[in-house]
């Protein structure tokens, strides 16, 4: 068993923020959600977090249900980050390495890999795939399923 934290932008779509157009979501990148879903399909006790701004901007049920309608399989997702965006004491920068820590802490010690393209999140980048700028590639997704399940 392990986590695989997903972020959104950057890693199954190209570019760094949400739709401009209120309440619409953004079309992924159906190569990238290809490539998550064959770590989901590669190991059924794997399980998958949203760590994304989608989980705040857009709401986790409705990302997950379009993540879902793309060919990610169902209920493999089963939970998210805190969002600390309100939280003070904590740098913009810092904040996506504090939730993925915060999870952490909350949560059983696991194996995990972080699927993300922030490039501030210290000691955890050790466990973190950066997708290409064309998002996740199924090499990248492999190399991800063997850091997780190490």
């Amino acid at each position: 068993m392990g986590y695989v934290f997903v972020d959104i932008d950057g890693v199954l779509r190209r570019g760094f923020a949400a739709s401009r157009i209120p309440g619409v979501l953004p079309a992924l990148n159906q190569d990238s959600v290809n490539a998550l879903s064959s770590i989901a399909k590669a190991d059924p006790a794997l399980e998958f977090i949203l760590s994304s701004a989608w989980r705040v901007e857009y709401g986790y049920d409705r990302t997950v249900k379009y993540l879902e309608s793309l060919g990610f399989p169902k209920g493999r997702f089963v939970g998210q980050t805190p969002d600390l965006s309100g939280r003070s004491g904590i740098a913009s920068t810092d904040r996506r390495r504090a939730e993925y820590e915060a999870f952490l802490k909350a949560h059983d010690e696991k194996a995990y890999v972080i699927l993300d393209d922030n490039r501030f999140l210290g000691a955890l980048s050790l466990n973190q795939i950066m997708p290409t700028m064309n998002g996740l590639r199924e090499a990248q997704a492999r190399v991800a399923l063997k850091l997780v399940k190490s």
